[in-house]
């Protein structure tokens, strides 16, 4: 079985399609998790120093 460069475009296509779908559905968790890692990060980040 040969696969070629479309099947690759349909497949890296697909998985971000839902990606996108996922990220939009979720939104409110995403920007929870993004923001609180971010704050976490900002704070091992000052203690380090």
């Amino acid at each position: 079985m040969k696969i070629s460069k479309r099947d690759i475009k349909f497949f890296l296509f697909g998985a971000l399609t839902m990606f996108l779908i996922v990220l939009i559905y979720e939104w409110d968790d995403f920007k929870r998790g993004f923001k609180d890692g971010f704050e976490k990060g900002r704070a091992q980040q000052e203690v380090t120093e």
